[in-house]
């Protein structure tokens, strides 16, 4: 809400462009600042949330399924957010089924099988862990 503030009070001014950069950058299609998230597709209502978890900078941030409602393109773009992330020195925390994921966007992976801690494995060694065999299996 910092970023928000004109002395005491909330500026109006600043929170449209604050949510305009975010349209920007998130490429969230919708008629402007003040649409509705209601009105959002799910893919886009998710990209406004990203976006608004994003504004808080936070250190570490924890995404579940996060590419489920998500074109191919824009999990892309998630992934470079992810990725800027990295090289500001925050943590991200990725719950997914797709391997294919994990392979893109990962440094460490932590297994689970049936709900139980497996391994946790480099992704660039995660074809040749024993971990990683048995989870695939």
């Amino acid at each position: 809400m910092k970023h928000y503030k004109s002395g005491i009070a909330l500026s109006h001014d600043k929170m449209v462009r604050a949510t305009a950069e975010e349209i920007k950058i998130m490429h969230t299609k919708c008629m402007g600042p003040d649409d509705m998230i209601a009105n959002l597709s799910g893919g886009n209502q998710q990209k406004v949330l990203l976006g608004r978890w994003l504004l808080s900078e936070p250190d570490i941030l924890i995404l579940d399924e996060p590419t489920a409602v998500l074109t191919p393109q824009e999990t892309e773009r998630l992934f470079a957010v992810i990725r800027n992330m990295k090289k500001d020195h925050k943590s991200v925390i990725i719950i997914t089924h797709k391997l294919h994921e994990v392979l893109a966007i990962s440094d460490r992976v932590a297994i689970l099988r049936k709900g139980e801690y497996v391994d946790t494995v480099e992704t660039c060694l995660l074809y040749t862990s024993d971990a990683a065999d048995e989870a695939r299996s």
